[in-house]
Parts: C-alpha cells; structure tokens; sequence
C-alpha cells in the first residue's frame, strides 16, 4: 500500500485529486491511477505489505543525513518556478532520462537513483554526446561501508562522492549491456522465475 501511495502522489501533482480515489485499494486504485494519467501505466500485484517491505531498503537509511554530510549541502532558491517541468523534453535526445529502471528484490535506490543522475548528468553536460548508463552494481559491489550494505540501503550522497573520487563503470538492467549490468531479475520472463 506504501508504494502506491507514492505512486498516487506523484500522479497527482499533475492530475486533480478526485477525493472518492483516497479510499481505493488494491486493483481498483490501479485502475484509477492509469485512467487519471498517460505517463506510465503501472500494474496491481497481489503480495502482503510484509514482503513488499522486505524487498525495500533498511529504514535506518531514512534518517536524516550527519552535521557533517549536511554542511556540504547547497540551497539554491529559484526566482520562478515553472508550473510543470519535464526534464524529457529540454533533453529529449538523453536516452537515460526517458528509463525507468527495476531494483527488483533489492533495496539498492540509494545505487540505482545516484547511478541515474550521473548517467543524466554525463548526457547534459556533453549534450548528448556522451550517453553512458551507469552500472548501480558498481556502487553496490565496490563501495561498500562507505555507501551503505548493499542490498539493505545506503546513502545516495556518499555514491556520489565515491563516483567523485573512484569512478563508477557503466552497466545496463538485468542481462543488459554496459561493464557491470544488473544481477536481479524481477519480471517473469527472467530465466530463473
């Protein structure tokens, strides 16, 4: 239920809040946030909260960051901002910002959400030139400590750091191509499902 309501959130910025929609569960509420919008469609699949919760990353990694992780933090306040933004259009020729990318049964966000900035980063600075996707097992395997556990979580802003000052090879979703891809599967047509 946690998952979909992240997904309800962000589908209604975008789309007005039909109140009869804050009570749906399960399929229905499926239902309704693929008719509310046409950006993804996303399906119901019939697992307990528990498992959903043993698939996501250790909450200690929620805790708000150290004084001293904190002090390198930059507050930039915009004089406007837009009323939408879709970072697929002014970059539209970045392959890497139109993917969205599966963890499968690991709690590697804090991997797959840094290895999708670099990869973005690297597209827009070299306009396009450049389009590597960055390997979020990298960051997993090699980190280590520094990062996080692995699987269990870790911080996004110690991975960037780690890019910084080692380097991060590329590698692609499950099977995919790239240096190092994904080792998870998910999706039913995985060999091992």
């Amino acid at each position: 239920m946690f998952v979909f309501a992240a997904l309800l959130a962000v589908t209604f910025a975008v789309v007005p809040i039909d109140l009869k929609s804050e009570t749906l569960t399960g399929k229905d509420l499926v239902d309704y946030v693929n008719s509310a919008q046409s950006d993804f469609i996303t399906e119901h699949v019939d697992v307990s909260e528990e498992f959903m919760k043993s698939r996501g990353m250790n909450v200690k990694y929620a805790a708000p960051h150290s004084d001293e992780i904190r002090s390198t933090e930059v507050n930039n306040v915009l004089p406007f901002i837009p009323p939408s933004f879709d970072s697929r259009t002014p970059w539209s020729n970045c392959t890497s910002i139109k993917m969205i990318r599966d963890q499968a049964q690991c709690g590697s966000c804090w991997a797959f959400s840094t290895a999708e900035v670099i990869s973005d980063r690297i597209c827009i600075v070299t306009k396009g030139a450049r389009q590597p996707i960055i390997s979020p097992t990298d960051m997993l395997d090699c980190c280590g400590e520094y990062c996080g556990y692995g699987c269990d979580g870790g911080y996004s802003i110690q991975a960037l750091r780690w890019w910084v000052s080692n380097g991060v090879v590329t590698g692609g979703d499950y099977q995919g191509d790239g240096c190092k891809p994904y080792p998870f599967c998910m999706s039913a047509g995985c060999p091992d499902a």
